[in-house]
């Protein structure tokens, strides 16, 4: 960890003073990093104590604000911790579709508990009504991650400094324009769906006419890791651009279904937040979370819970095999699936949403119309009334699912749902360091954080006041008066209205901003055939971004802020 990042968390973790915070800071100063990536806190512990929400606050901050520092040198192997939760996963997955084979779980429930055959048959009713007939009409859309068979190419840029210098050579940062002209990949089951829609549309046409090669077929996806925390990464699989075309439209689909009951609203963060405030103040209301949930929705608790015609439709579109290297190997090798899809497939989150939710309404009375009143779920973030919370946490064990004991709360004062944290009605959420800053709107953005999450940091005697002051340190004279609102994100420094200098113009004002700026691409890069597809897909004749490219510089912007 370099000084300047150094002295603004020294600065914060003798702010908090606690004896947490100088126990970190302790740690720190001592180069001990796995223990500091290892910290954790309980909640519970500062229920009977005075002020327990400022002081659960104040321990949180300091646990949490390196416990997603990717950069620390730490020993553990984060790749191989992901590459361990698969398997483990898997294993999960496996014992779960032993219970739920469809040879035999019908009978052995009405003969093992007729009551838990009843409330299965609600939940599958349910599942039914929500997602009603399978569409008839599937449009091609494409995702910004990669796909599988962009795997080691490497992209013909346009000679110019500029898109060199961003793109740096990194074969991973494509285009729409790229995916287009690359032949797409498909498995097997998905092969015939992909071609009645794919053939017929200009992108078809072009890859008909100019490539003149068939669809490239594969088993499977492939797994990868991306950052998560300290101590792991997170897995994923990237699944065959053919596959993800017709994923993500399903997958729109049942969002789209699962609206009209009031779930996956473009609000629904919000919501979830709210609730888990309200969860604190009075216990009523309870959150659940699942470790690993994507990856342990086993194929066989699909396959029973939703209708055939449904269940037949997403295991086509689905990969059956991921290549992965096993235990001890250091090949890759195909590996057939115990679970039903992964991160990174189309519809996983839509999916796993409409299991929770129905599982969990199911047990309300009210049934279907508990969703989105007393039952909120946004992927794996469960919220649901307090007197059924362990029935529902039974269930999901039944349905082979690990209920995460650390981001489960059913007694307390603290709730946690879709990055809100409460504590008696208090917001206690820690601000977190991912990424060591380098650029100046990474230093705003480290001091935005700090102020958003420390509250009243215009006064001087506020924790992290002077923390706050050492990251705004590190920008030049002239940013550090760039203030305004929160609305306008890291491009402006966060602060109190009476520090906001705009200038007013037609009864508008306007900020002065630190906007970074992109390459862009342009569509002739990789082919002028392919610009009717590119266009009908959204994108501009003027060229594209790359997916997490780094900006070229930065220059200073009036922006317009009402």
């Amino acid at each position: 960890m370099k000084t300047p990042l150094l002295q603004v968390v020294h600065k914060l973790l003798e702010d908090l003073d606690t004896p947490i915070s100088l126990k970190v800071n302790t740690l720190i100063k001592n180069g001990e990093w796995d223990q500091i990536a290892n910290l954790g806190i309980n909640p519970t512990h500062y229920i009977d104590s005075p002020f327990g929400a400022e002081r659960f606050k104040r321990d949180s901050q300091a646990v949490n604000l390196l416990r997603k520092a990717v950069f620390l040198p730490i020993k553990v192997d984060r790749e191989q911790a992901a590459h361990d939760t698969f398997w483990a996963a898997e294993k999960q997955c496996k014992q779960t579709n032993d219970r739920f084979d469809p040879r035999f779980i019908r009978d052995e429930l009405h003969e093992l508990d007729p009551r838990m055959a009843a409330y299965f048959g609600r939940v599958r009713k349910m599942i039914k009504t929500i997602l009603g007939p399978i569409p008839q009409n599937i449009e091609l859309s494409f995702g910004p991650g990669a796909t599988f068979e962009m795997e080691g190419v490497r992209l013909q840029w346009p000679r110019t400094r500029s898109v060199q210098r961003a793109l740096n050579g990194l074969p991973r940062k494509f285009t729409l324009s790229d995916k287009l002209k690359r032949t797409p990949a498909v498995t097997a089951d998905a092969r015939s769906i992909f071609e009645h829609y794919f053939w017929p549309s200009t992108w078809g046409r072009h890859h008909l006419s100019q490539v003149r090669q068939t669809i490239s077929e594969t088993r499977g996806n492939r797994f990868t890791t991306v950052d998560k925390t300290a101590v792991t990464d997170r897995g994923i699989c990237i699944e065959p651009g053919g596959n993800v075309c017709l994923q993500l439209p399903i997958g729109a689909h049942i969002r789209r279904r699962l609206q009209r009951y009031n779930l996956l609203l473009p609000r629904s963060k919000e919501i979830h937040m709210q609730l888990a405030c309200v969860g604190s103040l009075h216990g009523g209301l309870c959150t659940v979370d699942l470790s690993a949930a994507s990856d342990t929705v086993a194929k066989h608790l699909v396959k029973y819970l939703l209708p055939d015609e449904w269940y037949c439709l997403l295991d086509s579109l689905r990969s059956h095999y991921t290549r992965i290297k096993k235990p001890g190997s250091k090949k890759e090798t195909w590996v057939l699936l115990e679970k039903f899809s992964s991160m990174g497939n189309g519809f996983t989150f839509e999916l796993e949403t409409l299991i929770f939710a129905c599982l969990a309404a199911s047990l309300q009375d009210e049934g279907v119309l508990s969703l989105g009143s007393t039952v909120n779920v946004f992927g794996d973030d469960i919220i649901v009334p307090k007197d059924s919370a362990h029935d529902l946490i039974s269930v999901l064990r039944f349905t082979g699912f690990t209920p995460n004991s650390k981001k489960t709360f059913v007694d307390g004062p603290f709730r946690e749902s879709c990055g809100g944290d409460f504590f008696c009605g208090i917001d206690v959420r820690s601000h977190f360091i991912k990424g060591e800053p380098i650029e100046p709107t990474d230093w705003i953005g480290l001091a935005n954080g700090l102020y958003r999450r420390l509250c009243n940091m215009h006064l001087r005697n506020a924790p992290g006041y002077r923390a706050r002051l050492r990251a705004l340190d590190q920008l030049p004279n002239d940013i550090r008066s760039f203030r305004g609102p929160y609305e306008l994100g890291d491009i402006v420094i966060h602060d109190v209205t009476s520090r906001w200098r705009p200038i007013i113009k037609d009864s508008i004002r306007w900020f002065h901003c630190l906007v970074p700026f992109f390459p862009k691409v342009p569509l002739w890069v990789n082919g002028g055939h392919l610009h009717m597809a590119a266009a009908l897909w959204g994108r501009s004749s003027t060229g594209e971004v790359p997916r997490r490219c780094e900006p070229l510089g930065y220059k200073k912007e009036l922006v317009p802020f009402s």
